[in-house]
């Protein structure tokens, strides 16, 4: 599991966590502390490349592990809301 700032938590599987690479589970890391990542933010704090940001990004995205906010350039990289049950 990946660790996380106390007032958020993310569970990731162990077979959804095998899956992700070492960037990514920072980036993860870094929205349980920050709530948010955009692009940018990924590409300075973690000095890779443009693409590699966004493949990263859009590989959490289709895990289910990130939400995306916002249009175009100001996208920005969010923790899933839980779905509400609707059991009474």
């Amino acid at each position: 599991m990946i660790p996380s700032a106390p007032e958020r938590r993310l569970l990731v599987t162990p077979a959804v966590e095998v899956k992700l690479n070492e960037r990514q589970k920072r980036i993860i890391q870094q929205v349980l502390v920050a709530g948010s990542v955009t692009r940018r933010g990924c590409v300075a704090q973690f000095k890779i490349a443009n693409d590699t940001a966004g493949r990263d990004l859009k590989g959490l995205t289709e895990m289910g592990l990130l939400d995306t906010e916002g249009k175009g350039l100001a996208v920005s990289y969010v923790l899933p809301i839980p779905a509400k049950s609707t059991d009474n």
